[in-house]
């Protein structure tokens, strides 16, 4: 399973990321996860954190 696919399943975006993510097209996914990944937060769907973008 490639990384895009396994953190997407309990990810809860803000309404911000999910705009950039739709912004960059191609591609964004990927950058998405590593920012996530960067972030060390392991609790993602968590509404109350801060947005990775």
């Amino acid at each position: 399973m490639s990384l895009c696919r396994s953190w997407a399943v309990g990810v809860l975006l803000l309404p911000s990321e999910l705009a950039w993510l739709l912004q960059q097209g191609r591609g964004g996914a990927a950058e998405l996860a590593r920012r996530f990944a960067q972030a060390g937060d392991g609790y993602v769907s968590r509404s109350w954190r801060q947005p990775v973008v």
